[in-house]
Order: C-alpha cells, then sequence, then structure tokens
C-alpha cells in the first residue's frame, strides 16, 4: 500500500476518533451518584490518548455538565476555581462565592481544596453551605465533602465508552492534562 495512502489513513482514524470522542462527551448521559468513589477505567482494548484543554475550555465542559442538571451552580477556571450561585437555606436564596485550589488526585479526578466561600450580608458556616450545595447538584460527577473542605470532581463520569482521567492541573499556565481511553467498540473499525 502506498505510504501516503497509509498515512492518511491513519491521520482520518485519528480525527474520526477525536470526533466520536466529541460527540459522547456531550451527548451521552452521565452515571448514577452513589458510584462516584469508584475507580471506572475502561479495561477492554481501545485507543488511550492525552487531551490537553486550557482553563477555559474545561469551564465550558463542566458548566455544560452543570446545565444538563439543571444546577444553580456556574463555574469559572482562572488562577483558581470559582464556583458562583445560588443555595437554598432556611428561608433565604443564599448567593455563594466558592474559591477552590485545583489539584490532580492519583485516582483521576480533580480534587478542589476550598479556600474561601463568600456570601452576601448573611453569614452562614462554610458546612452548611457546602451542605445546602450538595442538596440541589446531582453528585455524579461533582462530589461534595463537607467534612474535608474540599469538592471532587469526576471526569471519568461525564461519558459512557471512555475514561478521562486528570493527569496534570496548571491553572495558571493555562494548560491541564486528560489521559483517556476510548472502548474498541466505540471506534470505527476500517476494513485493511
Amino acid at each position: 500500500m502506498n505510504p501516503w495512502k497509509k498515512a492518511f489513513i491513519g491521520l482520518a482514524v485519528c480525527v474520526g476518533c477525536f470526533i466520536l470522542f466529541i460527540s459522547f462527551l456531550f451527548f451521552t448521559s452521565l452515571k448514577r451518584p452513589e458510584e462516584i468513589e469508584k475507580n471506572t477505567s475502561v479495561n477492554a482494548e481501545g485507543v488511550e490518548m492525552e487531551m490537553v484543554f486550557t482553563n477555559k475550555e474545561l469551564e465550558n465542559l463542566l458548566n455544560l455538565q452543570l446545565e444538563k442538571q439543571s444546577a444553580p451552580v456556574r463555574i469559572q477556571i482562572e488562577d483558581l476555581v470559582i464556583l458562583k450561585g445560588t443555595v437554598p437555606i432556611l428561608s433565604y436564596e443564599l448567593p455563594f462565592e466558592i474559591q477552590a485550589e485545583a489539584l490532580s488526585e492519583e485516582e483521576g479526578r480533580i480534587r478542589l481544596d476550598i479556600q474561601q466561600i463568600k456570601g452576601e450580608s448573611i453569614r452562614f458556616p462554610r458546612g452548611i453551605v457546602l451542605a445546602a450545595l450538595s442538596r440541589v447538584i446531582d453528585q455524579s460527577f461533582l462530589l461534595i465533602q463537607a467534612d474535608q473542605n474540599r469538592i471532587l470532581i469526576d471526569p471519568s463520569r461525564f461519558a459512557d465508552g471512555f475514561s478521562l482521567s486528570a493527569e496534570d492541573i496548571n491553572l495558571k499556565e493555562n494548560r491541564i492534562v486528560f489521559k483517556t481511553r476510548i472502548d474498541e467498540k466505540y471506534l470505527i473499525q476500517g476494513n485493511e
């Protein structure tokens, strides 16, 4: 076979895999909240690759997941991760802003260590705000651990058919590296 033809087919397969990955990322359903503690990597044969996101790309991806849930929270990513929204506490609708530092964990999750929680006018303890937030967010990919003062984001919960895990997070350099493995049953099989 002509080497140019092999190169073209290889490139077409790579582009097809990327398009398939993005499609699954945006159009598949989320997994159940009680499964968040398990590390679910795809064990079947497939394609493994590294993906690099910018802060804005990850912000858009996370906000898309929150919009699917109709969550009253939006995320902004700069040097810190900022969650803004409102939570019902007693008879109040409390506006809040959470500032957190993002770190990658060994399991491929993103850990947000909370540095500060701001609210308007009425001050509630941090634990109460986090507990109220955990009641209004479907915790399938975003788990609030009020007792540990942190939030876990599990990117492997974004879609079925592939495993996405955080490898390196450097928000100051605008670079977030993920490793992904796409299950072979989701890949387009070509004839050789």
